[in-house]
């Protein structure tokens, strides 16, 4: 005997299995990308450049921070690949906690710009990279 309460029951089902299925998951592990623009060439810090996060970004930037940041988003990138040292140059980083004796020698001509260490950068080619920050 045909019942159409099954029939649509079968399809909710499937709907369900459909949004579980594709729903989003956390990233643990895989660690934290994030969307910089290459803002230029420090004054201090052995020329290292600087890089400028998004402001929705902070909280996740400060687990790799090393030291005090009072100028929030901008950030010595430490091992930014040659490549990438372009002012205005948007770029997809991943970031790692910064060892001792990494970390450039600095003297006080900067502002207290934080530091940051990339462990790998890819280049974003963006209709409208103005739009990120």
């Amino acid at each position: 005997m045909y019942n159409p309460v099954n029939r649509y029951l079968k399809y909710i089902l499937v709907l369900l299995a459909v949004f579980y299925l594709s729903g989003c998951r956390s990233d643990s592990g895989g660690g934290d990308f994030f969307l910089v623009k290459v803002i230029g060439k420090g004054v201090d810090c052995n020329e290292t450049y600087l890089v400028k996060f998004q402001e929705e970004d902070e909280e996740r930037v400060s687990k790799y921070m090393e030291g005090m940041n009072t100028h929030f988003p901008v950030f010595y990138a430490n091992n930014l690949p040659e490549k990438f040292k372009e002012k205005g140059r948007t770029l997809k980083v991943k970031l790692y906690e910064c060892q001792q004796g990494e970390l450039p020698l600095c003297t006080a001509k900067d502002p207290g710009f934080g530091s940051v260490c990339i462990e790998s950068a890819t280049a974003i080619s963006l209709a409208m990279p103005w739009m990120l920050f």
